[in-house]
């Protein structure tokens, strides 16, 4: 997972949407922990399609819900899923050009 041209060869950023307020990102927060999908979350899904991916959930409240949302959808949950995630958290500059870095400008 710290070498990014071995984690790009593996893992793909698909589609990104950021939270546009903290209020918005701590509700979805929560509905993730009480095992519900949030709205936001739901209509992410829906406008990209997951149609021949497998989306990693770390939470497996989270996990149930979404099977029971989307019961066509691929999960997979488990410790895969953590490094997966860890290595996204290591590359996220790289896998998201768009965001402004602490200077304000874009990667």
């Amino acid at each position: 997972m710290t070498d990014y041209s071995k984690f790009a060869s593996v893992v793909s950023l698909v589609a990104f949407h950021p939270f546009k307020t903290a209020q918005a990102a701590l509700e979805n927060l929560n509905s993730i922990t009480e095992g519900i999908v949030p709205d936001d979350l739901h209509a992410f899904i829906t406008q990209v399609g997951l149609k021949g991916i497998t989306l990693g959930v770390i939470e497996n409240k989270l996990a149930a819900a979404l099977t029971e949302a989307f019961p066509k959808m691929k999960l997979r949950v488990g410790p895969v899923v953590l490094e997966i995630c860890r290595g996204i958290r290591a590359h996220f500059h790289k896998l998201v050009k768009s965001l402004p870095d602490e200077t304000g400008e874009y990667f």
